[in-house]
């Protein structure tokens, strides 16, 4: 990836990567109402913005977007 990617565009993959995994770790415990929020930051914005990452990797049979339309989309859903 580095070859063909800005350091920005590799940051904010990498973070997207992050929230996903922090969120499927923790899942469990807040869907046995055993999560305090506020006890792990990292898991709360994973929560916070786990709708919006569903909708970003989400895409319609008929949709397409180009490189920048996706870039955009990323960079604004991790803040990089």
């Amino acid at each position: 990836m580095p070859r063909v990617t800005e350091p920005r565009h590799q940051e904010a993959a990498r973070r997207l990567k992050q929230l996903i995994s922090r969120y499927m770790r923790g899942r469990d415990l807040v869907a046995m109402g055993a999560y305090v929020p506020g006890s792990d930051p990292g898991l709360d914005e994973a929560l916070r913005l786990w709708p919006d990452i569903q909708k970003f990797l989400q895409q319609g049979m008929d949709e397409t977007f180009a490189l920048d339309e996706s870039l955009v989309g990323l960079f604004g859903l991790v803040s990089v």
